[in-house]
Parts: C-alpha cells; structure tokens; sequence
C-alpha cells in the first residue's frame, strides 16, 4: 500500500456539518469528511473529462469506486504536522487545566491523566500525588476533555475560530425577505487540515497526485454557491508506517469512527472479529481496559433532499486493550465498512497512550497558509459581534445551571429553610445593579450584620470541592470573579476574528450576571417544589 497526504487551507468560510444544513439545527465540524472530499474530487475529475462517461472510466472507478484509493478524513493540523482525535481515556483533574492550546505560552496548569496507563491496583489519588507532592491533599476529581484533536507528539490542540454569518432568505418575488434571517456557524478561513490518502498500489497513489496537481481548488461543505468552501489543496507523497504488535497484547486507538461492514452487527463485536482476522490470531478484547462510545452517523441525500438512515459507528478516539496468543501479522491501516470514506483508521499502541500523566510541550501558532486577510470590521460586523456576544453569554448562562453539580447545589440549599426570601432577593439586587468588582464585598459584609447568620448556619453542595460547606462560604466564591471564571470557563467565538480584551470582559461580565440570576430563579422554584412559601418565611 501508498499513502499520500492531502493538504487543504481553507481560503474561504468552510459550513462542514455532519449531515443536513436545511435547519438551523446543524453542527459544524472542526474537520472535513474523507465522503467531502471524494465528493468534491470526483467532481473536479469529471470536470477534467468531460468526453469521458465516469463510470466507463476505469482510473475513476479505481480512484472513486472500487475501493483502491481511500479519502481519509481531513483533520486541523497544528504547527506543520498531523493531529489526531483526542482519546475518550484521556480525562481532566477538575478545577485544572486540559490540554494546551497551539500558541499558549503557559502550559503549567495542564493535568491530564490517561486512564489507559494506569498501574494495576494503583490509586487514582496516589498516582496523582507522585506526579504533583507539592499540591495539598484532597481527592481527586476527574471531567471530561470532550471532542476535539490534539498533535501526537505535543498533545497541544488546534488554535481554530469560528465566525457566524448571517443571510436574508429570497421572498417568492426574488426579493430579500428581511424576516426570515438565518445564519451559518462556519470555520474561518486560514485553516489547514491534512488527510491521508491511502492507495492500494504506486498507480493508484500517482493518480491521486497527478488528480491533485491538475486541480488546486475544489469547494468542500455547504453554500457553496454563497461563497464558501474554497480550499487549495496539494498532494505528497507520505509514508504508511508499518504497525506490528509485539507481546500478544496491544492498545488499538481509532483515528476515525469505525463503522461494521455488515449494518445488523454491534461495532464492537464486529470489531473484534475483524481485528482476529486481520492480524491472524484468535483476539480476545479486555472488557475492563475499554474507552470507547457509539456514535450516529448522519447523511444526506443531495438528489432526493433528504435525510438518509443513521449509522452506529464506534466513535473515534476510543481505545480497547486486546490479547492474543501466537504471532501475528501486521495491521492494516483500516478496517470495517466505509473505508474508502476515511472511516476505521487505526493505531497500535500509538505513544501518547505510554505515559499515565499527560505531558504536553507548547508549540507556537503556524503562519496561516494563505494570504487571506480577516474580514473587515465594519461598523455592521461590530454590531453583530456585540449582538452575537450577548447571545451566547445567555446561552452560557442556561448551560451553567444545567450542569450536574450546580443542580445539586441548587437542590440541597433548596432543602434549607434558610436563608429567607428576602435574603435571596437581596443578592438578586446586588446582582442586578452592582458591578462585579462589588460582589463579594458587600456580601461578606453582610454575614456581619444578624441576617448573616442565615447564610452562616445553612449548608449544601458545594461546586467548587465536591462537599458539603455552609452557604457563607459558597456564596462568597460564586460572587468572585476569579472564583467563577476558573468554575465556569465559556469559550466566546466572534464573527471576524477572535475577541479583543474588551469583548472578553464584556462578555464575561453578562455571563456572570446572568448565570447568577439565572441559578437564584432555579434555586426559588426548588425552594417552593420543597413545601415552603411566603407565608411560612413571615412566621
């Protein structure tokens, strides 16, 4: 087998979703499909030859069809290499870092544990303190790092933007119909993704550069016709590695979502019977070392306008611990169905899974790879930012009292019949027309005067150490701004570019004020679910 690697920079706006953007309920990717760009290259190639029926062709059926050249998915790159799916055993120390960020300076607040590398019978708490003696005891508490790609030799991510771009629907008359906005959440351009291509021999592999070559340009996504998607793409030839386990146990990794060959079958089970076949040996797969998750797979029928059937895949990023006995052969880059897609790529007990503590070394950005300027910030761009500012800091804030341990929090201080309405009411108005720099004065001056003793005598959950504390010291920590921003981290995205020191404040500012009203709303609902009223607090 060849492999060649695709290199793609986004010199316009990529909309990539995961299935139909007919609805304003799409998701935008941080990658481009390997389907996309099979896509958008069969396009190009029939572009190319015009006289030639493609399916009489046969270098299109080898590089389209026939499953000689597989499309692998187009991940971000960071700095000038690949990236990989971040590992579903990867989890973060709560109140902690997760992984650096491509250009971050500071990467001493980084804890991160791979699950995988654990010793056998070790405590979590006692292999946290080897690593960290300086750091004062407690338990440790773990949180998910979420979706996401990191550099397999830095375990630094992505630095991608996102812009939202707004449009008016055409009215029956092909005029703007001013009513009927929508909008599109779309990569910014300067992005660059690379995607290895996998070729069944040298003919196929050449195919692939001279198809590459004769075609910089090709359109990825949605809206195409709207000015988005513009990618200039170049191809190279790469080297596949060989991966031979050693041992008669392994690691397996997935670089991308493993879909089963037959649709009736579990991914996992079909997976273990594929990984047998493939390395020549009965395997067997640990079910206690398993970091895996099932995924739907969507698409979309472009001819008929229709959603197709979901898929259930193993989501990329899992990792599963297989033994065997004997010797086996060597792995094959990908296994499973939807191959020529990019889907079950694969690794053998790849290096970032060696270490129990993850240790990350900082990169500095790229330069982008086009000339592309930011879009302008004219008087309208600002406006939207300031609007699209103040959206998502609403929608942080709702998000904030959702969270597990904020209802928790909610629900055992509910249970208390102190501290009063009128207490609660008290900090609503300091929330509502104090600045933020006043908080945390004002309150603790308050638990001085008598009606401090309301907060001073009440307990419940608190979010910020996993245990039971009075109300006098929780309340205090949630009116700090630092106390906050290190519990409640919101990523704030702009249209044009990323947000200056002003924005950032402001939008910090509102999704303070606003997550706070918002979890004393909850808190006086749960307050009257648990029995009490108005008129018990006045007796």
């Amino acid at each position: 087998m060849k492999a060649v690697s695709l290199i793609l920079a986004a010199e316009e706006p990529l909309v990539i979703t995961d299935g139909s953007a007919e609805s304003m309920g799409h998701r935008t990717l941080e990658h481009i499909p390997g389907n996309m760009l099979l896509g958008a290259l069969a396009h190009a190639w029939k572009r190319l030859h015009p006289q030639s029926p493609p399916d009489a062709s046969p270098e299109f059926v080898s590089l389209f069809l026939a499953g000689d050249v597989e499309w692998g998915h187009a991940y971000p790159r960071v700095g000038e290499g690949p990236t990989v799916p971040l590992p579903l055993c990867f989890q973060k120390v709560k109140n902690h870092g997760g992984l650096p960020v491509e250009g971050d300076e500071d990467i001493s607040d980084c804890r991160v544990f791979n699950m995988f590398a654990l010793s056998e019978g070790e405590k979590l708490d006692a292999c946290y303190r080897r690593h960290h003696p300086d750091e004062a005891d407690g338990p440790v508490k773990l949180s998910k790092l979420g979706d996401g790609f990191m550099a397999p030799d830095t375990c630094c991510m992505p630095r991608l933007s996102q812009c939202w771009t707004m449009h008016v629907a055409l009215s029956e008359a092909r005029t703007a119909a001013e009513s009927q906005l929508f909008g599109y959440s779309a990569l910014t351009p300067g992005a660059v993704f690379e995607s290895y291509v996998i070729c069944k021999d040298e003919a196929a592999a050449q195919a692939v550069l001279e198809l590459v070559a004769a075609t910089p340009v090709i359109h990825v996504g949605h809206a195409r016709s709207a000015g988005y998607g513009r990618v200039r793409c170049r191809a190279v030839l790469a080297k596949l590695p060989e991966q031979q386990p050693q041992g008669g146990q392994a690691d397996f990794f997935l670089l991308s979502d493993y879909l089963p060959v037959h649709s009736w079958e579990n991914p996992l089970e079909s997976l273990e019977k594929e990984l047998g076949r493939a390395l020549g040996v009965p395997l067997t797969l640990d079910a206690t070392h398993q970091a895996c998750a099932y995924v739907s797979i969507a698409a979309f029928n472009g001819l008929w306008r229709l959603p197709r059937r979901s898929r259930l895949a193993l989501k990329r990023g899992s990792v599963l611990r297989a033994s065997w006995s004997g010797t086996a052969r060597p792995l094959p880059p990908s296994l499973g169905g939807w191959r020529r897609e990019g889907y079950g790529r694969l690794l053998c007990d790849p290096v970032f899974l060696s270490s129990e503590m993850v240790r990350p070394r900082g990169v500095a950005s790229a330069a982008a790879a086009t000339d592309v300027p930011p879009p302008a910030l004219t008087p309208v761009v600002r406006v939207l930012r300031w609007r699209g500012l103040s959206r998502q800091a609403q929608a942080a804030a709702v998000d904030f009292v959702s969270r597990d341990d904020i209802q928790r929090f909610i629900e055992t201080a509910a249970g208390n019949r102190r501290p009063s309405q009128s207490q609660r009411g008290n900090i609503r108005l300091l929330v509502a027309t104090r600045s933020r720099s006043e908080w945390k004065g004002i309150f603790v001056d308050m638990l001085t005067k008598t009606p401090g003793e309301q907060w001073e005598k009440a307990a419940a959950y608190c979010p910020f150490s996993d245990y039971r504390e009075h109300l006098s010291k929780i309340m205090p920590r949630l009116l700090d701004e630092k106390e906050f921003a290190r519990l409640a981290a919101s990523k704030l995205r702009c249209l044009g570019g990323e947000p200056d020191a002003r924005e950032r404040e402001a939008f910090m500012d509102r999704f303070h004020r606003l997550a706070l009203l918002e979890l004393l709303n909850a808190w006086e609902k749960a307050f009257r679910r648990n029995g009490h009223d108005a008129s018990e607090e006045k007796h």
